[in-house]
């Protein structure tokens, strides 16, 4: 028997217990349109793909298609509690026929958990039962097919706060009960977990089957696995296959037959030390899913992004030209094709090349010049690293942003930049008199942890409020006492430590700013020890300077 005649046979056996056991659930388009036309292939292909630097999701989406030459089938939505749907994007997807995967995680956009308990015990007439009655009938208001996942991977850490095993078994019948009262048809109930969940052990809290709330509840379930290889730590680990990664899973679903399955996330890394690997990697996943063995599986779907907090796992398609490639040929695969037989989106304009100059005491970055070189490069930038001793006004041409770090000596740099119209980043203080951010002299450091003051309302401030911790232990931060014409963001002391002179605006020293300018406080080795707050302040300083005019 064919993959496609053993899955066709799979699908029409779920479609018709389906009809018996839930009534109300929808007859999806994908197996519509395997039944209308047996021709078709029957796995979904798609990606996830995450904004970097100037790019929204609708771009980031086209300049990947754009990029495999191609339109994905269906991609994936990462949402909060009170986050709004569907928002410019999701109604963009919707347009352009991209089968849509939701994830609503139990958390408000504030950072607030909404404990899966209280979820559970959600009553009739009660506030938090009207919060889930809004999302069944906003996902029934969408009219289009839905994959529908009430808070993916709930054993991963991110959600050790949210409540127990039972605690989420027990939320998620909730939810799929009152979505089912509330008459949603158009939505399929996907259970996710990590990949990494299936092989666990019994005594493990995380492993998978402790986390699932039952065939009466899931109609499809999923894995989110990736190939690390050794991004997330120095010790030595394993090249993975996929095929290796997803096995135990592959094995759960065989015991929930009647139940799709898919990668709602896979990615690699590259192996630096062997070129072309990564590629055969995803030309060994493509293969794989043609076998038999997998004909349970529905969909696929790429996470073109990096692993979130670390610079260093970076499973972008287009991390080098042979991986492009592969996924490119992928795509093209008529066994991967979308299903609704659409040609491809008309290209979007290339992606925008971003330069960044970075001035240093030493080419040999130490640990705080080399986090800010990670983290201009994980938004995005080529970083061209200069020298103090050899750095020229004239190095600044061609590039978006300058950041002169702290170990640069400032008897080398002096006001060589000061004049230059590309937006600059300073956070050298003796520097600061220098480039016309103080008077001579008036500038300083303090051992702190923390900056003051912030207002959401503020393009530096990253939307925090008051004060907000920056360094996982104190060190010395720069302040400086600025111009009339300066724009004080936070303070440290007391004293102006995140601040800017915007184009035109009159600096300390009585000059016009030729460029946007942006004081920040960080010194030599304290970027190694950036928080997440610390670093969303500086990526958002960056893309502040990128975009000032």
């Amino acid at each position: 028997m064919s993959r496609r005649s053993m899955t066709a046979g799979v699908l029409g056996l779920v479609l018709a217990v389906s009809a018996l056991v839930a009534p109300s659930r929808a007859f999806t388009p994908s197996a519509q349109a395997a039944a209308l036309n047996p021709d078709l292939p029957t796995l979904i292909w798609g990606a996830y793909a995450r904004p970097r630097t100037g790019e929204t999701h609708i771009t980031a989406t086209q300049h990947l298609e754009a990029a495999a030459g191609r339109s994905m089938a269906a991609t994936r939505v990462y949402l909060l509690w009170d986050q709004t749907f569907p928002d410019s994007y999701v109604s963009w997807l919707k347009s352009t026929n991209h089968l849509l995967l939701i994830s609503v995680k139990a958390q408000r956009v504030d950072g607030t958990v909404v404990p899966w308990r209280s979820i559970a015990d959600a009553q009739p007439g009660s506030a938090l039962q009207a919060e889930i009655d809004g999302w069944a009938q906003r996902i029934k208001d969408y009219g289009t097919h839905v994959y529908f996942t009430f808070n993916h991977e709930p054993e991963a850490a991110a959600s050790g706060t949210f409540g127990t095993d039972q605690d989420y078994k027990d939320a998620w019948q909730h939810v799929i009960s009152s979505f089912r009262a509330d008459q949603v048809t158009n939505a399929t109930y996907m259970w996710i977990m990590t990949g990494y969940a299936f092989g666990l052990s019994a005594t493990d809290r995380r492993q998978a089957v402790k986390w699932y709330p039952g065939d009466d509840y899931v109609d499809a379930m999923g894995a989110d696995e990736y190939n690390d290889f050794t991004c997330r730590s120095t010790s030595v680990a394993p090249w993975k296959s996929l095929a290796t990664d997803i096995e135990p899973f592959r094995q759960f679903g065989l015991s929930h037959p009647l139940k799709e399955m898919w990668l709602p996330e896979y990615g690699s890394v590259e192996d630096p030390n062997v070129p072309g690997r990564k590629a055969q990697w995803i030309n060994d996943v493509r293969a794989m899913f043609k076998d038999s063995a997998y004909s349970q599986f529905r969909g696929i779907l790429y996470f073109n992004a990096q692993r979130p907090g670390t610079n260093n796992c970076k499973w972008y398609v287009d991390s080098s030209d042979s991986s492009l490639a592969a996924f490119k040929a992928m795509g093209q695969d008529p066994f991967y094709s979308r299903l609704d037989g659409m040609p491809p989106p008309p290209p979007p304009p290339p992606p925008v090349v971003k330069n960044a100059l970075f001035v240093v005491g030493s080419p040999t970055l130490g640990t705080g010049d080399a986090a800010i070189n990670n983290r201009l490069d994980a938004d995005g930038y080529t970083v061209t690293v200069v020298d103090d001793s050899v750095a020229a006004a004239t190095d600044a041409l061609g590039k978006d942003v300058v950041v002169i770090s702290a170990t640069a000596n400032s008897g080398s740099v002096l006001n060589k930049f000061h004049d230059t119209p590309t937006p600059v980043m300073v956070y050298k203080p003796a520097l600061y008199d220098d480039m016309g951010f103080t008077a001579t002299n008036a500038f300083g450091t303090l051992k702190s942890s923390t900056i003051d003051g912030l207002d959401p309302a503020d393009p530096l401030a990253a939307g925090f409020t008051g004060t907000v911790g920056v360094l996982t232990t104190a060190d010395l931060m720069p302040w400086g006492t600025v111009g009339a014409d300066a724009h004080v963001t936070a303070t440290v002391g007391g004293k102006p430590a995140l601040f800017d002179y915007p184009l035109g605006s009159t600096l300390a020293d009585g000059k016009v700013a030729a460029g946007c300018r942006v004081g920040f406080p960080a010194y030599t080795t304290s970027p190694s020890k950036f928080t997440a707050a610390g670093k969303a302040l500086f990526d958002n300083a960056i893309s502040w300077l990128d975009s000032c005019s």
